[in-house]
């Protein structure tokens, strides 16, 4: 690999890097969870919200809870009573119910990329790093796929931001009905795409890449202003001999490079003296 593939190599994925991801070799060490990440984020969450919303939510439960409270030490309590503390024990439990589902859905929304609908890049971290965890505790490998849209920016410059958005879309499809709904598939940002998906008899690399070419050909025989086109690289997580996520997405990366470079030679020198400069 020469000096320039080195360079882009070594600063396009340190936005992929994680303040707590476990090293695939010190499985003993690991703090990181998805517990833990999800408080994280539910705090985030609850700080970019309006103080009114949770706060007020939390007022009326507090509320509710002292009346239930004061009414459970009364020791002559009449049916009638009762009754109005059943009431306030439902209306507890479904101010629960109620932050619960909002935060269900912001965390939704907060690992979700906005025009694909696919995870983002931190709902790709979050999941992985689950799944590199479960790898190694089945003993089953997974195999990362690192997608590359060809020609995103001659699309945007020729026919506007618009086509640029339908390619992603296409892309995002084409990936959808290639990979199977546990495999976890993400837009990290711009033309980048990346799949995690569990190796088997059914889905070696070889097999994937030809259901994938076969979606590709059916996506484009649809019709577009601009041929859908990927460059694809892969690498493999072994449970036995395991590596981080950050790894596994550098070795991608790398051999993505060098299928671009492959059939697009020009094009890919040019992107790499430009991440070299």
């Amino acid at each position: 690999m020469d000096q320039g593939q080195a360079s882009h190599n070594s600063t396009q994925h340190s936005k992929f890097l994680h303040p707590e991801e476990p090293s695939g070799r010190d499985t003993e060490s690991v703090t990181w969870s998805v517990a833990s990440s999800n408080r994280l984020l539910d705090a985030q969450i609850r700080e970019g919200l309006a103080h009114n919303l949770f706060g007020g939510l939390d007022r009326n439960l507090d509320e509710l809870l002292r009346e239930i409270e004061v009414s459970a030490i009364d020791r002559e309590i009449d049916m009638e009573r009762l009754r109005g503390i059943r009431t306030l024990l439902v209306k507890a439990a479904h101010s629960v119910a109620v932050q619960a589902e909002i935060l269900s859905e912001l965390r939704l929304l907060a690992l979700t990329d906005d025009l694909t609908g696919l995870y983002n890049r931190r709902g790709f971290l979050i999941l992985g790093m689950q799944q590199l965890k479960i790898s190694r505790r089945n003993g089953l490998p997974l195999l990362l796929f690192f997608a590359d849209v060809d020609h995103l920016k001659l699309a945007n410059d020729v026919h506007g931001h618009d086509e640029g958005d339908a390619l992603l879309l296409r892309c995002a499809a084409v990936l959808n009905s290639t990979f199977r709904e546990s495999d976890v598939v993400a837009r990290l940002g711009g033309d980048e795409f990346a799949v995690l998906a569990q190796e088997g008899a059914d889905s070696t690399r070889e097999i994937i890449r030809r259901r994938l070419n076969l979606s590709l050909r059916e996506v484009n025989a649809r019709g577009g202003l601009t041929p859908l086109s990927l460059s694809v690289g892969v690498s493999r997580f072994d449970p036995q001999l395991p590596t981080s996520l950050t790894e596994l997405l550098t070795a991608a990366d790398r051999d993505m490079y060098q299928q671009k470079r492959a059939r697009h030679p020009a094009r890919a020198s040019t992107e790499l003296s430009s991440s070299a400069d």
